[in-house]
């Protein structure tokens, strides 16, 4: 195991994702930084902290930002061995087995399912380490025979587990049941809550504490939660995955795609209102209970099928489609254990030892999860933590084919379970996804200076999806970049012109770099009026356009009102333009942002792009 995921982590390593992260690891990467630079916004997290934390930490021990998704990875990979010796542990001590611990620890630790997800700066490996500590923790005996010192390390971990994502809310709901349901005398029971309850109220109340020494709000959980709630069951919802019903603009670093979408959509139906988060919180939850209360049907429809999809085989989106990506490794695609392995196993162990205490706790563990998830998302990375426990409870059949008739019936509960998980999806629904995985892909390698494997993947994604926005928006970038990085031959400008106006009327990156082929074509007037275009619009390339317009003297560095009152507020980009034209207010205030040898390097760059051929 320890071979097989070093080596499918330095394999991931090497590849364009594996060194450009994107989505989620790219803002849990950017909410690391901001940690670890004391650059929070006044506001409570919008997502779960414990994970980026932890990323943070390395960066103050010296991980350059550069080599944090590396160093994230290799987190990720010794956390994994971690679990898969946490599972190992569990089955042995629920089935009292070697045979079993061994089919659990197989069945997890080279599940290439969790190792897709293990090699990506996400929070998901950490939440099943503390599960899996907690689980052990507690022990598969009665809570009242235990150490009040393990109750309290199992109740810190539940609470822990639930700051690193805040889904693991449910796994903190069935330890308290447990608690509740312990027996023994009154003071015995009391010592159990106690040291149970206790560690970890501590924790949670930790977290309100620090939102509110960031926000002045006590909160516990992040604030995300009310309009993933309203997405997953709304009229139309699949379930499945989160589905934005407008495209985002692909190159906004280290955002949140939900969060920018329910803005949007509550400043639409909310006209007038000020944009305050408690309000929109509040917004969103009245809307979900409103359309639950008053479609009730529909909404038992919809838990129904995610039910289904809950169960079967295909992994659904997130961030990535793992099938997409299983069948691009050399590590993963000849691997054949997934989830209806793990399910059909699972459910035979479940069948065989439901009379133990040690099982009935992880069926109970893993029952309430399920159904948190049915209530939001039972897309591939909110399933996951369900895997760890479906190979515990697998372990039993070591124990069940022991005789004969138990062998029967394991064999028919494995085969039916199996083959009901297995039922294919449609074509269409399982590759609907591949068009956001080719975009990651040209996203990836368009930041790396691939161009050339940017527009192979921009275009894969246009033959998927012909229109799309964010196909178009990216080949213009490539093409634009192929030819500045490269020979930049004039003659190659008219090809890079049509592929940006095919793109002009949705993106304004389009536009500026229209702007900027035009100004290299000696056409004057449609680079202005492009530049100008995105500079009267409240858009993230309003600066780097209004630039443009400095770099190229349709604009005078002197117009531009620059001093201690508004410094903060201007743009690196356009402080370099200004230091370009020889401004020296620009040149004083860019020398307390960047390093001198900075200034020069994208002074030149700046330069070289707006440098017409003699």
């Amino acid at each position: 195991m320890l071979v097989y995921t070093t080596g499918f982590l330095l394999w991931y390593s090497a590849t364009p994702l594996g060194l450009f992260p994107v989505l989620d690891g790219r803002e849990i990467l950017s909410l690391a930084g901001r940690i670890a630079a004391g650059d929070l916004p006044a506001e409570p997290f919008y997502r779960a902290p414990l994970y980026p934390t932890l990323l943070a930490i390395l960066t103050e021990a010296g991980v350059a930002p550069s080599d944090l998704p590396f160093a994230a990875r290799m987190l990720n990979g010794v956390l994994h061995l971690v679990n898969t010796f946490l599972v190992w542990r569990l089955a042995g001590h629920a089935w009292r087995s070697d045979g079993a611990a061994a089919i659990a620890a197989v069945l997890y630790g080279l599940n290439p399912v969790v190792l897709h997800f293990v090699v990506d700066p996400l929070d998901i490996t950490l939440a099943i380490s503390l599960m899996l500590a907690a689980l052990y923790a507690g022990g598969p005996g009665r809570l009242p025979d235990l150490h009040a010192g393990r109750l309290a390390v199992a109740s810190a971990c539940c609470g822990l587990a639930v700051l690193t994502r805040p889904q693991m809310a449910t796994i903190l709901l069935a330890w308290f049941t447990i608690l509740a349901c312990s027996s023994g005398s009154i003071s015995i029971r009391m010592r159990t809550l106690l040291a149970g309850l206790l560690p970890a109220l501590v924790v949670l109340g930790t977290m309100g504490a620090i939102n509110h020494a960031l926000s002045g709000e006590f909160r516990v959980l992040p604030w995300q939660g009310a309009f993933n709630l309203w997405s997953a069951n709304r009229p139309g919802a699949h379930g499945r995955y989160f589905e934005q019903s407008s495209s985002v603009g692909s190159y906004e670093e280290g955002t949140n795609p939900a969060r920018l979408e329910s803005e949007r959509l509550y400043r639409q139906l909310n006209e007038g209102v000020t944009l305050d988060r408690n309000r929109m919180s509040r917004f969103w939850r009245d809307r979900t209970i409103a359309y639950v209360l008053s479609e009730p049907g529909q909404w038992m429809r919809l838990l129904v099928s995610k039910a289904y999809y809950l169960v079967n085989n295909f992994e659904q989106y997130n961030n990535k489609t793992y099938q997409f990506h299983k069948q691009r490794s050399v590590w993963l695609q000849w691997n054949p254990i997934g989830w209806a392995w793990v399910l059909a196993f699972g459910a035979a162990g479940m069948v065989s030892g439901w009379r133990q205490a040690g099982v009935k706790r992880l069926m109970l563990f893993a029952a309430v999860y399920a159904a948190g998830l049915i209530i939001t998302y039972v897309s591939a990375r909110f399933r996951l933590p369900l895997v760890p426990l479906m190979a515990v409870m697998a372990g039993g059949i070591a124990i069940s084919v022991r005789a004969t008739t138990t062998r029967i019936r394991t064999g028919l509960i494995v085969l039916g379970v199996f083959c009901a998980s297995s039922i294919p999806m449609a074509t269409n629904e399982r590759e609907k996804t591949y068009l956001q995985d080719h975009l990651l892909l040209a996203r990836a390698n368009s930041s790396l200076g691939h161009h050339a494997a940017a527009i192979v993947h921009a275009r894969a994604a246009l033959n998927t999806v012909p229109d799309n926005d964010a196909g178009r928006e990216l080949i213009c970038v490539a093409e634009f970049n192929r030819w500045l990085y490269g020979a930049q031959s004039n003659g190659d400008l008219p090809r890079v012109a049509q592929a940006c106006e095919q793109s002009t009327p949705s993106s304004d990156v389009a536009r500026r770099i229209a702007g900027i082929v035009y100004w290299r074509l000696d056409r004057d007037e449609e680079a202005v009026d492009a530049w100008s275009k995105v500079v009267r619009e409240d858009s993230p390339e309003r600066p780097a356009s209004f630039a443009a317009l400095l770099m190229t003297g349709h604009v005078d560095p002197s117009d531009v009102a620059l001093d201690s009152a508004n410094e903060a507020e201007i743009d690196d980009v356009v402080l370099l333009a200004m230091m370009a034209r020889g401004d020296a207010r620009a040149a004083s205030a860019l020398s307390r942002r960047m390093d001198p040898d900075e200034v020069k390097r994208q002074i030149a760059a700046l330069k070289k792009t707006f440098e017409r051929s003699p």
